[in-house]
């Protein structure tokens, strides 16, 4: 929208340009090519701005295979954490489900960084975290909310896990 408004902006400023140099000097000569040459100038500025970009519904998403890290996280066994830090993301994921799902994504980065994990664990949060930055990519309107809430459980899980590690 912004990139229409300033080229609407350029193509009638020049129009403007040249009317109001007509104005200020009518003798000097002016033609119609003239004229036809700065509207086709003005259309071919507009030109761009006018094209339909793809709606987002009609976008590409990636797909989240969440069977694979469903069967994982089932095998693992980690149980939730609790306390003060999962009640905020419990309370956030019942205002807004997608950005608490975000924000799990950041705090599983986080704490995996200080935690000492043995490679089927990582190899675990691996998946999980592709899995969130699949949906995060897809965005808030794309991702499906039984997506969002088993991915949200998954993070959950993991943060737990993590916490009890650190």
């Amino acid at each position: 929208m912004k990139e229409r408004r300033s080229v609407a902006f350029l193509a009638g400023g020049l129009c403007f340009l040249v009317a109001a140099f007509r104005m200020i000097a009518p003798e000097i000569p002016f033609d119609w090519m003239t004229l036809t040459l700065v509207l086709a100038a003005a259309a071919a500025l507009m030109l761009p701005a006018l094209t339909v970009r793809p709606n987002v519904t009609e976008m590409e998403t990636n797909p989240i295979d969440l069977v694979p890290l469903t069967r994982r996280m089932a095998q693992i066994g980690w149980k939730a954490g609790s306390g003060g830090l999962f009640d905020a993301l419990l309370a956030l994921f019942d205002h807004n489900p997608f950005s608490a799902l975000c924000a799990a994504r950041g705090m599983i980065a986080m704490l995996s960084a200080k935690a000492e994990l043995s490679p089927a664990t990582a190899e675990t949060l691996d998946m999980l975290t592709d899995a969130l930055d699949s949906a995060s990519g897809n965005g808030k309107h794309s991702t499906d909310a039984g997506d969002v809430q088993t991915l949200f459980s998954h993070a959950m899980r993991a943060l737990g896990m993590l916490d009890a590690q650190t």
